[in-house]
């Protein structure tokens, strides 16, 4: 439907986007378990902001600064890990919690000891918390739940948070950051090389 109101509005816009295969870029087809339900390009265009200045440097000066920089961010953001108090990542309890702002609309019915039908007027979806899914897919592509697999949860008066993947845990972004990337020593403790230093080339003057 989205896709035919693009094609109304700009022709040309539709046949741009169809012809880069809309299971790449398009959240309809995303499969169960990614963990993600980004589509755009953010962490890419985060990296190249940083490195805005070490790109206008010589090649080995770049590298260098990119190295430095990626090697007290990994620093930081480890220090960070480890002053966390819960077993999830804060970012993640926070969007779960944003998911929830509306849990009072919703109405559980139970169907069985993990499967649930959550309704909410003419709106319904059927959770299943054996499975971790939703009817909306939601769940299963952020594998943080959704507002109707929260509702479910709290019916069966256990805590959202049990609920959220692994891959979000302290134990995960503590193993992600637990590697150093490693000091080295400066130009001045280079080892001389016997051999003659390379010189520029000759200059010349065109015709």
């Amino acid at each position: 439907m989205n896709m035919q109101k693009i094609s109304d509005i700009s022709p040309s816009a539709y046949e741009h986007l169809m012809a880069r295969d809309p299971s790449s870029w398009c959240r309809a087809f995303y499969g169960g378990g990614l963990a993600c339900e980004a589509v755009e390009n953010g962490m890419a265009e985060c990296f190249n902001a940083v490195i805005v200045d070490a790109r206008k440097k010589p090649l080995l000066t770049m590298l260098e600064g990119i190295r430095l920089y990626m090697m007290e961010r990994f620093y930081n953001l480890k220090e960070e890990g480890q002053k966390w108090d819960t077993e999830i990542c804060p970012t993640s309890i926070k969007k779960m919690e944003a998911f929830g702002e509306s849990l009072k609309s919703w109405y559980v019915h139970p169907s069985g000891v993990t499967a649930f039908e959550v309704r909410n007027g003419f709106y319904s979806y059927c959770v299943n918390l054996q499975e971790y899914s939703c009817t909306c897919n939601l769940w299963a592509v952020s594998r943080i739940p959704c507002v109707h697999a929260q509702a479910a949860i709290i019916y069966t008066q256990q805590d959202p948070a049990s609920y959220i993947s692994s891959w979000f845990s302290k134990e995960k972004y503590m193993l992600t950051y637990g590697s150093n990337i490693l000091p080295v020593n400066g130009s001045n403790m280079w080892v001389e090389s016997p051999y003659p230093k390379p010189l520029p080339p000759i200059e010349r003057r065109m015709p």
